[in-house]
């Protein structure tokens, strides 16, 4: 078993806040360790029962795996965890643009996965031919086999299948804030605003009759936001307050 750990915790300061990353990560991993017979002439035999797990058996010439009652070649499970976590947390006096936060924001992140993965024997003959027999059952369970001058498999009962590999996956994502908020407003800014966002639209438009009609309607609603409005109204800025 492979176990990997890493932790890191940073802290960055400004002039009126502070930034603190923490991260963590675990990884296992479990290898399977199974059974590896090569030659240049390959015969394993028992007169009952012959079970290769996660096996490798290959051999220059040929190779023969006999069984007098039962032959069976399965898988091992090989496992693999993973897990990793970062917060972020930041403090002090936040934001950008027209808005700020004096108080304290984070962001958490969880990620969790797990995979089992199946791993079958291996049997083969690279010059040579290969026989797998059975006098009762003939069993084989997620299994590569080769001859290259022939496979003979035999048995009263023959099954040949295959195991499911699994995986899981899960992630998490979580944002919190406290504190006071600041935010500033101008019905100037919020109808330039809105008339920017119209052009832009318009100006999408490969129909240059539909582009010129939004763009004159982007226009008068422009007018109309401003309309009636004294200068005192278009240039002072509003203050919310929220916490």
């Amino acid at each position: 078993m492979a176990v990997d750990d890493y932790g890191l915790k940073h802290k960055e300061k400004g002039l009126l806040s502070s930034t603190t990353t923490t991260v963590r990560t675990h990884d296992d991993h479990e290898t399977v360790l199974g059974t590896t017979v090569t030659g240049k002439q390959v015969q394993l035999g028992a007169g009952q029962d012959v079970r290769l797990t996660a096996a490798a058996v290959a051999g220059q010439g040929d190779v023969v795996v006999a069984a007098g009652r039962n032959l069976t070649a399965d898988t091992a499970v090989q496992y693999d965890q993973a897990t990793a976590y970062t917060k972020v947390k930041s403090s002090g006096v936040l934001g950008a643009g027209l808005g700020v936060l004096i108080g304290t924001q984070q962001t958490k992140d969880n990620y969790e996965g797990e995979w089992k993965t199946q791993v079958g024997s291996t049997l083969a003959s690279t010059g040579g031919s290969l026989t797998l027999a059975a006098g009762d059952t003939a069993h084989l369970t997620t299994a590569d086999i080769f001859g290259q001058q022939g496979v003979t498999l035999t048995g009263q009962d023959v099954l040949v299948d295959g195991a499911t590999n699994e995986a899981h996956e899960k992630r998490t994502h979580e944002e919190s804030r406290s504190g006071l908020s600041l935010s500033l407003s101008n019905s100037a800014i919020s109808a330039g605003e809105t008339f920017r966002g119209a052009v832009r639209t318009a100006q999408s438009r490969d129909n240059k009759t539909l582009q010129g009609l939004e763009l004159v309607e982007a226009g008068r609603n422009l007018r109309k936001d401003l309309k009636g409005k004294s200068p005192a109204d278009v240039t002072s800025v509003g203050l919310h307050v929220g916490i």
